[in-house]
């Protein structure tokens, strides 16, 4: 609870103690202070309205008077960076020297703030903030084998510092988990360290969930994080880790914390994406052409198959159309074929005038039966929605525009 006692002062107090970690206390303008709470959760803290953290004062907590020392050094020397920093950008181009000193004395600024930390950690190796600061370390590389080549030496020095990127913070401690620094090493990790493909972050996920063992709440975080994370990404081909921490993760026994809508909701949603995984072989649709007759997606003869699902009055679809149509002249005596699929099933002959106005020679198909549920057999979200095939109807990308597309293209005759 907090009991507002006037003049500017707050009492914070339960009748359980806190999860060790860093707290924050923020005013209604959203401005806010730091604090720490660990085993000793009985102290004072006061500071200025204006200066919070240089103006603050503690007592009874040891752990939060390391802290504040350190915020007010960091912010007496960020301070002087800052000016650096304004001062190198009024600089003119024949004023190099004079920024390569300035540099020089940003730089050393920064080492000391580094400095203080590594002092502090060798001084009292115990504390709390010792533990978070140490957390938030890189690990140091060693220099590579000198039997390696430079490129050779490059890699090793990569895969010593992914494998060891989590030396210095157990996951298995939950007090990490109340602190920035366990999202921060995480997400920085997944889409910053490794390499950008699934299946190398399947196996980093699946690394991390491990290493969480002894932890059930940051194993739960773990799961959540990684899950949406998957889900959000831009990067194609990541819905392959979606699908791959549903299954191997969520379920009745494996996450007791989550409600039986959510569980159901996300095996539904790891159903339909798995069907179109990069590397899958796309569903077959039945459609039929202008004449009415039946085309399934899996009988074109085609080296490259586009699925360009699109529809007539759609102003995007309208800009995107006609740079497709070029691209299959350009390609369609190399045995690229468009699979064309009007999304809209009541207006058959708004869709046959918009063919025949602009020329769409390519194979142009639609559901008259409405027998197929393409929206969910392929995830629609918009139109218009191009999905590229190889000659075995397998997924080569999807959800690309029409200059990507010819980029996919030129890289897979590469291989």
């Amino acid at each position: 609870t907090v009991a507002n006692q006037g003049n500017g002062t707050f009492i914070f107090e339960g009748e359980e103690k806190l999860p060790q970690g860093i707290y924050l206390a923020a005013r209604q303008d959203k401005n806010y202070f730091e604090f720490m709470v660990t085993e000793d959760q009985k102290f004072k803290m006061s500071t200025t309205y204006d200066n919070m953290v240089e103006d603050m004062k503690v007592k009874g907590s040891k752990e939060n008077k390391y802290f504040y020392d350190f915020l007010q050094y960091a912010n007496s020397k960020n301070k002087k960076i800052a000016e650096i920093d304004k001062e190198i950008k009024t600089l003119l181009p024949e004023d190099s020297l004079k920024k390569q000193n300035l540099q020089r004395k940003k730089d050393s600024l920064s080492q000391l703030i580094n400095d203080y930390k590594e002092n502090f950690i060798s001084e009292h190796p115990e504390s709390f903030m010792a533990q978070v600061y140490n957390a938030s370390r890189d690990p140091e590389v060693p220099e590579a084998p000198e039997k390696l080549s430079g490129k050779e030496k490059q890699e090793w020095q990569y895969n010593y510092f992914t494998e060891h990127y989590f030396d210095n913070l157990d996951l298995s401690d939950e007090s990490i988990l109340h602190t920035p620094v366990l999202h921060q090493r995480v997400s920085n990790y997944i889409n910053k360290v490794i390499i950008q493909d699934p299946d190398t972050i399947i196996k980093a996920a699946d690394r991390l969930m491990k290493m969480a063992e002894g932890s059930k709440e940051i194993k739960k975080y773990l799961t959540w994080y990684i899950t949406y994370n998957a889900e959000q990404s831009n990067i194609m081909g990541m819905d392959e880790v979606f699908v791959h921490m549903v299954d191997q993760y969520f379920g009745k026994e494996k996450t007791p914390w989550v409600s039986k809508k959510v569980l159901s909701n996300l095996r539904d949603r790891a159903d339909i994406l798995r069907n179109l995984l990069i590397g899958k072989q796309a569903p077959n649709m039945l459609l039929q052409d202008t004449a009415g007759k039946n085309i399934p997606l899996h009988s074109i003869d085609a080296k490259y198959l586009a699925i360009y699902f699109w529809e007539p009055g759609c102003g995007h679809c309208e800009r995107e159309t006609p740079k497709l149509l070029k691209i299959y002249h350009d390609l369609k005596d190399e045995g690229f074929k468009v699979y064309s699929v009007c999304i809209d099933r009541n207006n058959p002959e708004k869709w046959k005038d918009y063919i025949r106005e602009n020329d769409l020679d390519w194979i142009n198909v639609y559901d008259g039966n409405k027998w197929t549920n393409f929206r969910k057999l392929y995830d629609l979200m918009a139109t218009p929605t191009i999905y590229l095939l190889d000659k075995d109807k397998k997924i080569l990308a999807k959800r690309i525009n029409s200059t990507q597309l010819k980029k996919f293209i030129k890289k897979d005759k590469e291989k």
